[in-house]
């Protein structure tokens, strides 16, 4: 495998909570999930995707990157946009929705909520300066939870 030196990397911040809640109603089984909030850098295709096949952590109900058995059970795909600027003329429009907002069980579940909003207290999550900001102190400026490291400021690929 190598790399071609004009190829930028995919860069991906992220920080990430375990949580164990029922996968099914009516059992009493219970299943230890992991939540990923991430920050892509760089826009490569199904760069999110990836990143998470990649550290044995595939999003629950995607098919094409965790074929198995599981994926085709979930009554979606749980890879949800929480916040998105999107360049409109001469301004940008920034966009926050809370997963539980969206359709799917799993994020409208007690242990979902209460692993997300232990990331975003007090309605945290509605300020889009949590998102967008790229100055310290942010909730994704701490350089540990950059997914790729090496190069990233090749190409303006990271900070």
């Amino acid at each position: 495998l190598c790399v071609s030196p004009s190829v930028s990397p995919a860069v991906t911040r992220f920080i990430q909570q375990t949580f164990t809640t029922s996968m099914e109603e009516g059992t009493r089984e219970e299943q230890q999930l992991r939540m990923f909030v991430m920050r892509p850098l760089s826009g490569k295709t199904h760069q999110l995707r990836v990143a998470l096949r990649a550290l044995a952590a595939p999003i629950l109900g995607d098919v094409l990157y965790y074929p198995g058995g599981i994926a085709k059970k979930m009554d979606r795909t749980y890879l949800h946009a929480a916040a998105l600027r999107v360049p409109m003329g001469d301004s940008l429009v920034q966009v926050v929705v809370p997963p539980w907002e969206t359709e799917g069980k799993l994020f409208s579940s007690p242990e979902f909520r209460t692993c997300f909003s232990s990331l975003f207290p007090d309605k945290l999550h509605l300020n889009t300066d949590t998102w967008f900001a790229t100055e310290r102190g942010t909730l994704f400026s701490d350089p540990a939870q950059l997914l790729y490291k090496k190069n990233t400021l090749r190409d303006g690929a990271g900070e």
